[in-house]
């Protein structure tokens, strides 16, 4: 069975846009979230990983931290 996809583009604050896609999770399942932006740069990592990704491991929706120390180890766990 091929893995569904749900597209939709959360804007707002970093608060906003955990709260928009935990919702989304929430509602339809599913065991991660696929990133896409564009154009890419370091101003758009740093948002995502300095501003939205710790709203998500609040929400318990993100990792704070991996099982394994190995790639492998970490892929088995899904």
């Amino acid at each position: 069975m091929a893995a569904q996809t749900h597209a939709f583009e959360p804007v707002g604050t970093p608060a906003e846009v955990a709260d928009e896609l935990g919702a989304a999770i929430g509602e339809v399942g599913g065991d991660g979230v696929l990133f896409v932006a564009g154009p890419l740069n370091r101003r758009v990592v740093a948002e995502i990983t300095d501003g939205l990704v710790p709203e998500l491991q609040l929400r318990g929706l993100a990792r704070t931290r991996y099982a394994s120390p190995h790639l492998r180890g970490n892929l088995a766990g899904f």
